[in-house]
C-alpha cells in the first residue's frame, strides 16, 4: 500500500497468497489477481477500480475492502458464498440485487455500503431482505 506500484501482473505468480493489501495505489486494473484463488482477505481501498469481475474466481475470500473506488456493478459478488465482510463505502453502487442472489450472505455477515447512490429499491427492498437474513448492513 501507498507505494509507486504501477501494475500488478507479477502478483499472478503468488497463487498461495491468502492475504493481500494494495490500498492507495490509484490503479484501476487488478485483473491479474483473478488466479489468486486462495485469497481470504483482499483490500484494494482508495484506488480507481471500476470493474471487479476479477473477484469471481476468488471463491475462498471472506473479507473484501473496496472502499473509495469507482465501482458501480457488483454482479461479481453473487457467487462469493464464503464472504463475511464487504466494505464498499464511497463508490457508485445503486443496485444491491447481486447480494440478494448470494446465498452465502447471512447471519453475522457485515456489509458496509454507506455513501453510495443506492436506489430506492435497494434501500426499501434489498437491505431489509439482507437484514432479515441476519446480515448487518451499514448504509446512509
Amino acid at each position: 500500500s501507498n507505494t509507486s506500484v504501477t501494475n500488478t501482473d507479477s502478483l499472478s505468480l503468488f497463487t498461495e497468497l491468502e492475504t493481500l493489501r494494495m490500498d492507495s495505489l490509484l490503479l484501476s486494473d487488478f485483473s491479474s489477481l483473478r488466479d489468486l484463488t486462495k485469497l481470504k482477505f483482499l483490500s484494494l481501498r482508495w484506488n480507481e477500480i471500476i470493474n471487479i469481475s476479477f473477484v469471481e474466481n476468488l471463491t475462498a475470500v471472506r473479507e473484501l475492502h473496496f472502499t473509495s473506488n469507482r465501482i458501480r456493478d457488483i454482479e461479481s459478488l453473487s457467487g462469493l458464498t464464503e464472504i463475511e465482510w464487504l466494505y464498499f463505502a464511497e463508490n457508485g453502487i445503486n443496485n444491491l440485487l447481486p447480494l440478494i442472489n448470494n446465498p452465502g450472505l447471512d447471519s453475522g455477515d457485515w456489509l458496509f455500503i454507506n455513501d453510495n447512490p443506492l436506489s430506492s429499491e435497494s434501500i426499501n427492498r434489498y437491505i431489509p431482505q439482507l437484514e432479515e437474513r441476519g446480515v448487518i448492513v451499514v448504509y446512509n
